[in-house]
């Protein structure tokens, strides 16, 4: 179980979110995470708990090498949300500006191509062999 705080996020202080994760961690958590914590803080609060340390990886042209220094400072995962979500934006508008002045989206790979490219991905033909 990944037990979460938002005591950062909420205005709480650091202090606040590592008590918190603290009382979860002893409750049984298998891993915490702290929602809005910045990297300069991820050594302080790994240190603090005796748990794998859950962290997000928050876009910072500032901090280039955030994936190295969080998990040097201890981090054991560090999610990249907003970093998929923003090349999911990027290649929705780029399909609809093709579809507002080409009016197509021929551009595209077919179904035909990206379900192969899925089925390769998660191995397919091993899953199916399971199916009844």
């Amino acid at each position: 179980m990944t037990a979460r705080t938002d005591a950062v996020a909420a205005g709480g202080s650091l202090a606040e979110a590592i008590d918190r994760l603290g009382a979860y961690a002893a409750a049984g958590a298998d891993l915490v995470f702290a929602a809005n914590l910045h990297p300069s803080d991820v050594a302080r609060v790994a240190s603090a708990i005796d748990r794998p340390l859950v962290n997000t990886f928050i876009p910072d042209p500032g901090a280039p090498d955030q994936l190295t220094t969080s998990e040097r400072d201890g981090a054991k995962v560090v999610v990249h949300s907003s970093s998929a979500f923003r090349v999911a934006y990027a290649a929705v508008r780029g399909l609809l500006e093709e579809l507002r002045t080409k009016r197509t989206d021929r551009s595209l790979a077919t179904w035909h191509e990206v379900r192969a490219q899925i089925d390769e991905t998660v191995d397919a033909p091993a899953w199916r062999r399971l199916l009844p």
